[in-house]
């Protein structure tokens, strides 16, 4: 026996049933896309937190560090430097 809606027509259930399972799988995708994200995250999160720097990774480097300053990374032909004093501009 075929399933019909509150109307009796066949192909209105079987559109509605489509339509439902569509939505439903672009939830449950959309979902797990969210909770990777939230996982991945929380996971940098939880790195950052633990993560400290080292005097000792700014051997090398083209400048002095001053005491109490640390690097956290360092990357090849990469530059990040902290202007401790900005001229004044007119």
């Amino acid at each position: 026996m075929t399933k019909t809606d509150s109307t009796g027509s066949t192909w209105r259930y079987r559109w509605a049933h489509r339509q439902n399972e569509r939505r439903q799988r672009a939830f449950r995708a959309a979902d797990e896309a969210w909770r990777r994200r939230d996982d991945e995250l929380r996971r940098l999160r939880t790195l950052a937190v633990s993560f400290h720097g080292s005097a000792q990774a700014g051997v090398g480097l083209p400048m002095e560090l001053a005491p109490g300053e640390v690097v956290f990374w360092t990357l090849p032909a990469a530059q990040l430097v902290e202007v401790r004093h900005t001229a004044v501009l007119p």
